[in-house]
Formats: C-alpha cells, sequence, structure tokens
C-alpha cells in the first residue's frame, strides 16, 4: 500500500532491465515490496495512448497516426519498457524524415529490425528449446492454446523455461497454465521457436503454400482429430506457423495475429475484401497476398464447385484422410494433388 498522501490516480512503474539484458544482479532488491504484482504495473490502453502523445518522450506529431498507434499498444500489452523502446526505435529508424509516410511506419513496426531492438526488455540470453515436449508446448500457445510442460526431460530447457517466465515472455494464468504475455514478446520469441528459417524465398506465394503444405505432418492431423471430424484451426495455424518459417528467410517477418492487430469492424465482406483500398491491411502496402482456405471434401472426388478467384488457394482435404491434398490454386482450372509429409 502507497502513502495516504499520493492521490490515488498516481502510480510509479519501476523498470529494472540489468539483470534480463547482461547478466548483471540487479542493484535493487524489489522482493520486500509488498502487493505488487505483474498487473501493477501495466498500462491500460487508455494511459498507454496518454504516453504515446506525450509531448517530449511521445510519439512525434507527424507518427500519430490512428492506426500505428493502436498497434503500438496492442503489441506491447501494457509494459511501458515495450512502449518506451518502440518510441525510440521509431524516432531512430526515421530521425532523417519529418513527415515519414504511415505505410513505411507500420512496415517497420511489423519487421524483424523493429523486434531486434526489444532485448533489454525481454532479455536477450534465451535459448532454443531442444526436447521434443518443450517444443511441442511452446508451438501450442504460439496459436493460443494455453498449456503447461510437464517435467521436462532436458535440464537445459527447464532453464529456459524458467528464463521465459522471469523475463515476462510467459505469464501464468488463474488456471495455472502459460501463454505469451503480449503479441510482441511472441514476436520477439519466434526465432527460437521456429529458428530453421530458408537461405531462399519462393518465387511466388501460390509456390510458398505448395511448399507449406506439402510439409506438414498427416500424422499430426490424424492424430488431432476423430473419425468424421475436421482438425481445429489452431492445429493447421501450428502447422502453417512452422512451413512459413522453414520456407522464407530469416528477415522474413511473420505476423501471426495480423488480422487481430488490424481490426475492421465495420467490414463484413471476404478475406480479400480487406486488401482493396477501403480494407484494413490497405495501410500496410500490401504488394501481393493470397487467402488460403482449408476445406473436407467428404467425397473424395473431384471438389465441389467453388468461385475461383486469382487471390485465393482452396485446399481440401478428405475425411479421415490427410495423406494428401487436392488444391486450387487461383483461378486455374487444374486440380493439383499435393502429398503430406509423414
Amino acid at each position: 500500500m502507497g502513502p495516504n498522501w499520493i492521490p490515488s490516480n498516481i502510480r510509479f512503474v519501476i523498470s529494472s532491465t540489468h539483470l534480463l539484458a547482461g547478466g548483471i544482479e540487479s542493484p535493487l532488491e524489489l522482493r520486500s515490496l509488498p502487493g505488487l504484482e505483474r498487473n501493477d504495473f501495466l498500462l491500460s490502453s487508455d494511459e498507454a495512448n496518454q504516453f504515446l502523445d506525450f509531448t517530449v518522450i511521445g510519439l512525434p506529431q507527424s507518427m500519430r497516426f490512428p492506426t500505428l498507434k493502436q498497434l503500438v499498444i496492442n503489441e506491447c500489452g501494457g509494459l511501458i519498457g515495450a512502449l518506451r523502446l518502440s518510441v525510440d526505435s521509431l524516432k531512430g529508424r526515421f530521425s532523417k524524415d519529418m513527415e515519414p509516410p504511415e505505410q513505411a511506419l507500420l512496415q517497420y513496426f511489423l519487421s524483424k529490425d523493429y523486434v531486434t531492438n526489444m532485448d533489454r526488455c525481454f532479455g536477450s540470453a534465451h535459448s532454443r528449446p531442444i526436447g521434443e515436449d518443450f517444443k511441442k508446448f511452446l508451438k501450442r500457445i504460439f496459436v493460443k492454446e494455453e498449456d503447461q510442460p510437464q517435467n521436462l526431460a532436458v535440464v537445459e530447457d527447464e532453464k529456459s523455461y524458467a528464463s521465459l517466465k522471469k523475463s515476462g515472455i510467459l505469464v501464468e494464468l488463474p488456471d495455472a497454465t502459460f501463454t505469451f504475455s503480449s503479441p510482441l514478446a511472441k514476436r520477439y520469441y519466434f526465432k527460437w521457436v521456429f529458428p530453421n528459417r530458408s537461405l531462399t524465398m519462393p518465387t511466388s506465394l501460390h509456390e510458398l503454400v505448395h511448399n507449406v503444405v506439402e510439409s506438414m505432418s498427416s500424422n499430426l492431423l490424424n492424430r488431432s482429430t476423430v473419425a468424421g471430424d475436421f482438425p481445429k484451426e489452431a492445429v493447421f495455424q501450428h502447422l502453417f506457423l512452422d512451413g512459413l518459417a522453414r520456407f522464407t528467410k530469416a528477415d522474413c517477418s511473420i505476423c501471426p495475429e495480423l488480422s487481430k492487430i488490424f481490426r475492421d469492424p465495420n467490414s463484413g465482406g471476404s478475406d480479400s475484401c480487406s486488401f482493396s483500398t477501403s480494407g484494413k491491411y490497405f495501410p500496410l502496402g500490401v504488394a501481393d497476398y493470397v487467402v488460403v482456405d482449408l476445406r473436407r471434401n467428404k467425397s473424395g472426388g473431384q471438389p465441389p464447385n467453388i468461385a475461383r478467384h486469382p487471390k485465393r488457394i482452396t485446399v481440401f482435404f478428405k475425411d479421415d484422410k490427410f495423406e494428401s491434398a487436392q488444391c486450387l490454386f487461383g483461378s486455374a482450372e487444374t486440380i493439383v494433388q499435393i502429398n503430406l509429409a509423414a
């Protein structure tokens, strides 16, 4: 409890980064402070918005685009250190540009270069998961399946798990499961969970999706469902994240929650409409895109008639059979059969 002479609307946020960033023992002993929990140190959305609007320490007036501000607030999840580093990073990157365009600001904020500036916030001494049990746990919570690892088989993974909790990348929920503390924490730790990146980029989005579908594990899909059912979206998200990382270079940013970042409550159209001049993704200046539609095909024969679209890839799986998939790429009339990995 604070002194009774401090107004109720005044809070002190203490940020100590020595132990995380450099392995140096913190000069402050904070354990003796009573009644302080993680949520006490988080800023609300309104407070974060006020921070970004501060004249000296906030974003310059030329950068205060509503979409960018909302993106920063959502990604940082109330962490004052992440907000502070975000502002500094944006200012440093565009220090010579008096009127940076919104598109350039958004693209930089979603890039790998931006995420690398978060070492002081989340720590730099992390390590790759080694055991399959720890890898599966981390990949599950990457697609919003909260979980808790049980008796990790590798000692190094136990240390890594403790480090992730200590640095605030993983947080415990009331039901004793864990999840990533914020979208930014998830993006920061991505390189450790998905380390196997390609040295080359695919020649097209169609080639990329073909490679990703081909790399998906049929055994995992079979184990993730029961007879007559279809795997949950989280299973496909997990496999797609793994494939996208495997077939793109390390400097290609993967943002698994982009649809949640760029919300468009007034749009009732299809995903392809979201990329139009009035769509929610338009500020990103997207050069190209495809929408991947995963469906079941009960007959297993010719897929039923669907409206072909140049920007859509439809992937059909026969009921209870995930060894192969039938794919329609764009407006092409030919159906492509892709055999999945084991």
